[in-house]
């Protein structure tokens, strides 16, 4: 049987990238001069970005810690990378998290799991106040 392990493609800049990436436009300003934002407004670029706890490492950690490569997943062979898109509230916890790509058997549905059952991130701000933000993390299921 092929030993498999779990890689995380996680990198400061890739992560913020994807994250901002979501909703930003060609005619789209990095960081909006106008500090106001409506209570149900959700940003892609903020001043500072929402952070796991204990940065990109503890990020890092926690998933190889929680993920479960998938049985079916492993009986297929199936390897690839599972982009998981969330939002970071106010308060920091996480909501509205879907799976924007996809690799099936299973491994899916466990990136998922774990992302909804992190704990709560240090929030973004912007303009001196926690808002809502779009995060992405990619997961990267190999066999080896």
């Amino acid at each position: 049987m092929k030993k498999m392990i779990l890689t995380f493609a996680i990198v400061l800049v890739s992560i913020q990238f994807q994250a901002q990436e979501k909703t930003q436009s060609p005619n789209q300003e990095i960081v909006k001069k106008d500090t106001t934002h409506k209570e149900d407004e959700v940003f892609a670029f903020v001043e500072r970005m929402p952070e796991f706890p204990g940065g990109d490492d503890g990020l890092i950690l926690y998933l190889q810690k929680n993920i479960k490569y998938p049985k079916k997943a492993l009986k297929k062979e199936v390897e690839g990378t599972v982009n998981v898109e969330f939002i970071v509230n106010e308060n920091g916890s996480i909501s509205k998290a879907k799976v924007v790509k996809r690799i099936g058997s299973g491994c899916d549905e466990e990136a998922l799991r774990v992302i909804k059952a992190m704990p709560k991130w240090t929030p973004g701000t912007h303009g001196g106040k926690n808002v809502r933000v779009y995060y992405t993390v990619p997961i990267t299921f190999k066999l080896e």
